[in-house]
């Protein structure tokens, strides 16, 4: 009888637990997108684009060059270290809570302009109304609308 009762009772602490203390899936994958948000504006902050070959390779600095270039090989070598990173090269460990350096998670993607149908979570990086505005819109999954929207403006730089 009591290791019954004491079953029961140890059930009902794990679903209380889980409930309460874990989160679930939609806010992990929520979270997962925030971070992705994070690594966008990491990409769009004055100091990464002054160490990168971008104010020299697009000198007219405008929102659609940046999305082009964050896409492309050139860009690469600023960005952030991914969870993709650390799991395959665990001597990059020290950079998971490095402060300043968001990480991407493994479950989301980064693309250009539009939904990509082959990824659920990502965030899609596009050029927003003026010259120097980014848009990064978050989606769940590419056939529904995004769950959040930030905008960023390009830094001016002087070269």
């Amino acid at each position: 009888m009591w290791q019954r009762g004491a079953g029961f009772l140890l059930t009902c602490l794990l679903a209380l637990t889980s409930t309460s203390c874990g989160k679930d899936e939609k806010q992990v994958a929520l979270d997962d997108l925030k971070a992705g948000m994070a690594v966008v504006e990491y990409l769009t902050r004055h100091d990464i684009l002054m160490i990168s070959n971008f104010p020299h390779r697009y000198p007219r600095q405008r929102a659609k060059d940046f999305v082009k270039w964050v896409f492309s090989p050139r860009a690469q070598r600023v960005w952030p270290v991914t969870e993709a990173m650390i799991e395959a090269n665990p001597d990059l460990e020290g950079w998971r809570n490095l402060p300043g350096h968001p990480l991407l998670p493994k479950t989301v993607q980064l693309v250009p302009n539009e939904p990509d149908p082959q990824y659920e979570r990502q965030v899609v990086v596009k050029a927003g109304e003026g010259p120097d505005s980014i848009i990064a819109e978050a989606y769940l999954s590419p056939d529904t609308p995004p769950v959040f929207q930030r905008e960023f403006s390009l830094p001016e730089l002087q070269i």
